[in-house]
């Protein structure tokens, strides 16, 4: 019985330290001065806004309700993008020239405000707004793909 206690006293410590560790080395590897930048900062914006359209497109029923709430979100996108624009720091950072970079802001600027346009329409069906967003998301994944490479 002792025994018993005992190897299950050391399991959960086991476990208990493996997720501490995991932690640790999860808040080490998201954690640094870049979090504090400009640029991330935007960044956590737009995921915001995508999280808002991507919730309002979900179904029909969603975005019956949440209609008006994917429009302003999508705008907000293509002004976040404009405001990204202007950064020079990925470009030097990724060793890229600045021309990519305004290339790829200019193509969610682009996009974004296709999918506005028709995201506002009163006749707009869920299907049709949804798969329209997979541009946006492809402009999105296009710049990460040079600009955000994970190391």
């Amino acid at each position: 019985m002792k025994s018993r206690k005992l190897g299950a006293l050391l399991a959960m410590s086991m476990v208990t330290a493996l997720m501490m560790g995991s932690g640790l080395v999860a808040s080490a590897t998201r954690g640094g001065a870049d979090d504090d930048s400009p640029l991330h900062m935007l960044m956590e914006k737009v995921q915001s806004n995508n999280a808002t359209v991507l919730k309002g497109v979900r179904t029909a029923a969603n975005f019956k309700k949440s209609q008006a709430d994917v429009v302003t979100s999508a705008k907000e996108l293509s002004k976040l993008a404009k405001e990204a624009r202007k950064f020079t720091e990925p470009a030097t950072d990724q060793k890229q020239p600045q021309a990519k970079w305004e290339e790829l802001t200019d193509a969610m600027i682009k996009e974004s405000d296709k999918f506005v346009e028709l995201a506002a329409k009163t006749d707009a069906v869920q299907v049709d707004v949804k798969n329209a967003y997979k541009s946006v998301q492809k402009s999105c994944t296009d710049c990460h793909d040079v600009f955000r490479v994970e190391e």
